[in-house]
């Protein structure tokens, strides 16, 4: 039984075509009994009339969307042919947006354009991250992917199958998963047909954008090996392959497989589609390329565009790995859906490849259903082009080969919390709607008792006292007084149900003092009877009733607890006495907790300085951190560490070494709030927890305390001279810098050394670059700017080299945009671009960024893909936009040799061209795991060498007058 998606399909061969159309989507909609269909996909022969068999299909499904395509052969269950094969999904779960483009062969990019804005799926493409920026958690767990129905290669018209996906991945940054296939029919290169809500069309592109909670997986196979020969492109036109290695390319292609001229023009479509050409891109994988015709001049015309230089190799099928391709399809599809439960397949194989399968088509389907060892629908088309993921995730059309999307009866992982969250809340709710009465009655009884038994948290004790004694006597108000019998005083440590008491208000002038002095408990129904000793409950409370009684343990005075109300006589003796007896328990509680408190200062306190040790540090951290969150406060940590102090305490001895230590404790002290928290976190260096402090205010204390301990004279033992040290501080808050204490320390360590290695006598917060930024962003782009910071911090800790070049990079970047009088956003997008730039790097394994040698061919691919990373993880911020493309083109060459796109000259954004220069500069003149640094000279010469290849020359002449002026200036220094 479905749970969450039913998948459900029917074929039909009718001669008559209405009723072919009819019959297969009746088979379809008799499966469906859960739902409501979302979705309609028809594949059908052109042996039929189409416009009749849709319209007998819509006879069935009414308005349901509809999508499809003419076919060279339908998949449902098994390969057939001359068929109208009806595949139906209904779910809740699916969000979809049908689209259509129309004549894609005289202007392809205005087609998409037009599919786009008719299915209104703008957001798809406007970054699709951005579909869960200030939606809801219902959309938030929604993932996207789009499939598309293209007219397959006819003969005498251009085919733009591979630059359509490759604009439309473009176009989404390489985010969007696709999948979908070219229309065929059965035989030759005749007029294929695409289906749009019952409409039959030529030359245009449907798509199907979708949205779903479900787990879906998209995968590409084939069966091709390449042969050892490498066949260069030494002159095309298009899509026209003219010369190979310097012949012909039909004669070359014709010598390559040991035959003459003649053969290959007898059976063209035989050799052509036999041995394709496969292309091999950077991760390893050949995308096949096959050859439709021969052409007068012995050339060969392709279905996609070749380029010059492009190197080729002859692919060969295997048999092994034709029959267990669509296994492999599977497998992968699930692998990379994380699908536990795999329901359904919609495939999108070859013609060609189903030409040479064809007797083993039973036998691979056979192993499919084997390897599922469960109910599967297996659907699809024989198609004349597919689209889907490669082995890197990224979108891209393909030739021959078998294609597709797998569907998993399950929800993904983010929604299926969402789900258990929401079934939680709603069984909680239900429950406490039942026994509220009953919990209201229990609850507090219970818990005052466990409290007062139990806790030997001094504060955590008092506060929960009152405010429960408050609720069970039905109290308007509460407060409890400690008593100091030492100093004969009395203090307010809590209250419930009242505005804070005024600071100089005199505690002895009321009858709660005179009660505990007398040691009696007392009943006042009406206030008004005591004038003079009560204008604590008349002009600050306006109570009108109250009840007192001292708490008292062995004789011991501890304190006094109140309840008033602000009606007449509202309490009795039976009130006045249970008071009591919980007086008497809170006062046992209170002592304990006060015994305990004082044995575990002294066990966690550093006996030199007084401030809490390391381990008290630490947990405390821990707790207040989780009451920041509860609040949604935030909480910053300073950490400090006096400069050069082993040298002082070497020089001058122990008893100076201590002292400092001693001083700095106090200057601590004295320049932090009450109730902050100190600890000596190591030797010279030392901790301040920041309670409710943003980095604003964590900085002003930060910058007080490194004053005054510069400020701070010692005298030389030795002569009649003073000396003076300082301290390096950092600055981390929660939750800007860091999500827990692990990470908070972290942050703020490293912004202390980041100090020390530089000014000393500083104090840094670390991540301040995004201060500024913050302010400017949404709730949402906040959150996920946290998330960037969180990456680079993990990228920092991985790899010690990539932020400190960062942070130089951003340097360059920005001097040279000031340079160029550039506007103030754009310097400060610059900048931000500079910061940002290595991020992609979260995605490398460490042990490929720490590599001491030079990296193989497949760990540098792995590094290549790092622009396109980063740029993806910042699509969903909109003021990120030229950040992200600055970023995605930073490693394109001038000459056009570099990547992603190989785009040239001033087709490459100036952000990007300035941002290479200064990146590669700091590279040579680095550290890196694989070399020393190299020198500034050889720097300079070397971005001589490279400007007008892979820089910008106008640029690098620019840069090389800032380091000039630099140079100059650092000269000029007193």
């Amino acid at each position: 039984m479905a749970e969450y998606l039913e998948y459900a399909c029917g074929s039909s061969n009718s001669r008559d075509s209405y009723q072919a159309g009819r019959e297969a989507a009746d088979k379809a909609v008799n499966q469906i009994t859960k739902f409501k269909p979302t979705l309609v996909v028809v594949f059908a022969s052109v042996r039929h009339e189409l416009e009749r068999a849709l319209a007998g299909v819509q006879n069935i499904t009414g308005n349901v969307p509809m999508v499809g395509c003419s076919s060279a052969g339908e998949y449902c269950g098994k390969l057939m042919g001359g068929t109208v094969t009806v595949i139906m999904l209904a779910s809740p779960h699916l969000e979809i947006k049908v689209g259509l483009g129309k004549r894609v062969s005289a202007d392809y990019t205005t087609a998409v354009c037009e599919m786009i804005n008719s299915a209104q799926a703008a957001e798809f493409f406007n970054s699709y991250n951005e579909l869960c920026g200030d939606a809801d958690l219902n959309e938030f767990t929604k993932k996207p992917f789009a499939l598309f129905f293209m007219p397959g290669p006819e003969q005498g018209k251009p085919f733009y199958g591979k630059e359509i996906i490759d604009l439309i991945r473009k176009r989404t940054m390489s985010s969007l998963p696709l999948a979908g296939g070219c229309a065929s029919a059965e035989s030759g290169w005749e007029n294929s047909y695409l289906f749009c809500n019952g409409k039959v069309y030529t030359d245009c592109i449907v798509g199907v954008f979708v949205k779903t909670h479900l787990k879906f997986g998209i995968a590409t196979v084939h069966h091709y090996l390449p042969k050892e020969m490498k066949l260069i492109v030494t002159k095309s036109n298009g899509q026209e392959l003219l010369e190979l290695n310097g012949r012909p390319a039909a004669d070359y292609f014709a010598d390559c497989l040991g035959i003459d001229f003649g053969e290959l023009t007898r059976n063209v479509d035989s050799y052509l589609f036999s041995y394709p050409f496969g292309l091999k891109d950077f991760t390893g994988y050949y995308y096949l390329v096959p050859g439709m015709a021969i052409t007068p001049e012995h050339g060969i015309r392709c279905l996609s565009t070749i380029e010059e230089g492009t190197v080729l190799h002859i692919m060969e099928p295997s048999s092994e790995m034709l029959l267990q391709s669509a296994e492999d399809f599977l497998r992968k599809a699930v692998l990379r859906g994380k699908i536990m439960n795999p329901m359904a397949g919609l495939v999108f194989s070859s013609v060609h490849r189903v030409n040479s399968l064809r007797e083993l088509i039973p036998l691979a389907i056979q192993k499919i259903y084997k390897s599922i060892n469960k109910p599967f629908c297996f659907t699809g088309f024989c198609s004349n082009g597919e689209i889907g993921l490669t082995g890197e995730g990224v979108a891209s059309f393909f030739n021959m080969s078998l294609s597709g999307l797998v569907f998993g009866d399950e929800l993904n992982e983010a929604a299926q919390i969402a789900q258990k969250n929401m079934e939680l809340c709603r069984e909680l709710s239900e429950t406490a709607q039942k026994n509220q009465e009953l919990y209201k009655e229990l609850s507090i009884v219970h818990e005052l008792g466990n409290l007062l038994n139990s806790s030997l948290k001094l504060g955590f004790v008092i506060n929960k006292a009152v405010q429960m004694v408050a609720r069970l006597m039905k109290a308007e108000g509460c407060i409890l007084f400690l008593y100091d019998q030492e100093n004969d005083t009395v203090k307010t440590v809590s209250y419930f149900g009242l505005a804070e008491l005024p600071k100089d208000f005199d505690l002895k002038n009321t009858l709660a003092y005179q009660a505990l002095k007398q040691e009696k408990k007392l009943l006042i129904k009406n206030v008004s009877v005591f004038p003079h000793l009560c204008p604590l409950l008349r002009e600050y409370i306006g109570a009108e009733s109250a009840i007192i009684s001292p708490i008292i343990v062995k004789k011991q005075k501890i304190g006094i607890i109140a309840v008033y109300s602000k009606q007449e006589n509202f309490y009795d003796d039976k009130d006045l006495e249970f008071l009591h007896t919980l007086a008497n328990q809170i006062g046992i509680a209170v002592v304990n907790a006060d015994l305990y408190e004082r044995t575990e200062l002294l066990a966690c306190t550093d006996g030199l300085t007084g401030m809490y040790d390391h381990t008290y540090f630490l947990t405390t951290l821990e707790r207040l951190l989780v009451k920041a969150e509860e609040k949604g406060d935030p909480l910053s940590l300073i950490m400090v560490d006096l400069d050069d102090f082993k040298y002082y305490n070497d020089k001058y001895g122990h008893t100076v070494g201590d002292l400092i230590l001693k001083t700095t404790a106090q200057i601590l002290r004295e320049n932090v709030r009450s109730d902050d928290i100190i600890a000596r976190y190591g030797g010279d260096e030392f901790a301040v927890i920041l309670v409710n402090a943003g980095p604003k205010k964590a900085a002003r204390i930060a910058e007080r305390i490194s004053k005054h301990i510069a400020n701070e004279p010692f005298n030389d033992p030795e002569t009649v001279n003073v000396f003076y040290i300082t301290a390096s501080v950092g600055i981390a808050t929660y939750p800007f810098d860091a999500s827990n204490s692990k990470e908070l320390i972290d942050v703020a360590d490293k912004a202390m050394y980041l100090t020390k290695r530089t000014t000393k006598a500083k104090t840094s917060s670390y991540l301040a670059e995004f201060e500024e930024l913050e302010a400017q962003l949404t709730p949402s782009e906040k959150a996920l700017l946290d998330t960037i910071k969180l990456l680079i911090q993990m990228l920092d800790s991985r790899d010690r080299y990539t932020w400190e070049h960062c942070r130089q990079v951003a340097r360059y970047v920005t001097l040279m945009a000031e340079k160029l009088g550039l506007s103030k956003e754009t310097v400060s997008k610059l900048k931000l671009a500079g910061y940002l730039h290595d991020m992609g790097k979260i995605h490398v394994k460490p042990e490929v960024l720490n590599k001491p040698g030079w990296l193989a061919e497949h760990e540098m691919e792995t590094v290549k893909l790092h622009p396109v990373v980063g740029a993806n993880l910042l699509s969903p911020i909109k003021g990120f936009r030229e950040i992200r493309d600055i970023i995605y083109y930073h490693h394109e060459w001038f000459n056009g040799k570099g990547y992603p796109e190989g785009l040239k000259g001033e087709q490459i954004p100036l952000g990007s061209r300035i941002l290479a220069i200064a990146d590669g500069f700091d590279a040579m003149t680095s550290n890196r795991p694989y070399r020393k640094a190299r020198t500034f000279e050889w720097a300079v010469e070397e971005l001589k060498k490279q400007s007008g290849c892979q820089y910008d020359p106008a640029l690098v002449q620019l840069f090389l007058e800032l380091l000039e002026e630099e140079g100059r200036a650092t000269q000029n220094r007193p």
